[in-house]
């Protein structure tokens, strides 16, 4: 495992799934960043500048939809957004694509570990080779 210097901010209100995140990313040699609303993501986006976000849609205050908008409208803000939700429908999926995210996955269907290897590959990070 290689440190990188690649920032990438979770915004989930699921604070056990937030922490399985957040260790696995430490553990790829991210920088991870953690939000437990769209609020203080946002804030989090604009002061870190993080290259990946991971951003749930269904959240108190602020949703995902929301949240996104705010981003992709904020210029100064060049990340890829990765939309992980439990919302699973065609609608949702196509919203958030039309608001700009790069990657959605429903988290049902998701491991912390194929979502690591989805940021990999979206930052043209190799995969490592076991020796």
């Amino acid at each position: 495992m290689t440190q990188n210097n690649y920032k990438v901010l979770v915004i989930e209100d699921n604070s056990e799934l937030m922490e399985q995140y957040r260790l696995k990313l430490s553990h790829e040699g991210f920088n991870p960043l953690v939000a437990i609303d769209g609020e203080q993501g946002l804030l989090l986006a604009a002061d870190e500048r993080p290259d990946v976000i991971l951003l749930d849609i269904l959240m108190p205050n602020m949703d995902g939809f929301e949240v996104l908008r705010a981003i992709k409208n904020n210029t100064s803000l060049n990340s890829i957004i990765i939309i992980i939700s439990n919302l699973a429908g065609p609608e949702q999926v196509e919203r958030a694509k039309a608001l700009g995210a790069d990657n959605y996955f429903v988290k049902s269907e998701v491991t912390p570990s194929v979502v690591v290897n989805k940021v990999k590959s979206l930052l043209n990070i190799p995969e490592e080779k076991a020796s």
